[in-house]
């Protein structure tokens, strides 16, 4: 029996751990630098990497569906398989600090990395990444890739830049060289594309000569 039951108390103290917000983080990257009461390993190639299951179902969808469903575990482990080891390091960086430095160098397969496994929150920031540095010289690529990997605002900036001179630029030899995948992104990617030039040509003028070429 607690002796303070009998003792005359009516006021509560609530307790508070002194610089908690602060405290939490940083204990958490202290055991994850130094692989302590880590309950899974991460497997990448010839790399392992210990880390908590918790940290990686909180970034990640793909993750939390293999703890919550045992999928893809064995022995406590995890082998991933088509990502780089530096790519998934960044992953584990991001969730663990909150930050991590997107590049040229590693922006493209974050993107394919946190497509695949789920990490929308790095996923965003690629994107707003990508924005940052999208010009005319780099506009089609990156409509592609945005459409491939639906990045909406990054394809939405890409088409709205596109289409204020899509009917100057669809009469130009240019337009004709864009690969397949570009075009059916500009003019529709439900409908067929030998129908879409089947249009009038005031919206789409390429000679049946040169449509020929680039269907057939």
């Amino acid at each position: 029996m607690d002796p303070f039951l009998a003792f005359p108390i009516s006021k509560t103290f609530n307790a508070r751990l002194e610089n908690y917000n602060e405290k939490i983080p940083a204990y958490l990257v202290k055991c994850w630098k130094e692989a302590k009461y880590c309950d899974i390993n991460i497997i990448v190639g010839e790399q392992t990497f210990p880390t908590h299951r918790f940290m990686l179902a909180m970034i990640s969808e793909y993750f939390r569906d293999s703890f919550d469903n045992n999928t893809a575990v064995v022995n406590n482990e995890i082998t991933l398989h088509d990502i780089d080891a530096d790519i998934f390091e960044n992953i584990l960086e991001f969730a663990y600090t909150g930050s991590v430095e997107i590049s040229r160098l590693n922006v493209g397969r974050l993107v394919v990395a946190t497509d695949f496994y789920s990490v929308q929150e790095l996923k965003q920031s690629c994107e707003l990444m990508l924005l940052q540095n999208l010009d005319e010289s780099n506009l089609m690529q990156m409509l592609v890739f945005s459409d491939r990997y639906l990045l909406k605002e990054l394809k939405k900036t890409c088409l709205t830049r596109i289409y204020k001179t899509f009917i100057t630029f669809s009469k130009s030899k240019t337009f004709l060289q864009l690969p397949i995948d570009v075009i059916r992104i500009l003019i529709g990617e439900t409908e067929d594309l030998v129908n879409i030039y089947k249009t009038p040509k005031y919206l789409f003028p390429l000679y049946e000569k040169e449509k020929e070429e680039l269907f057939f």
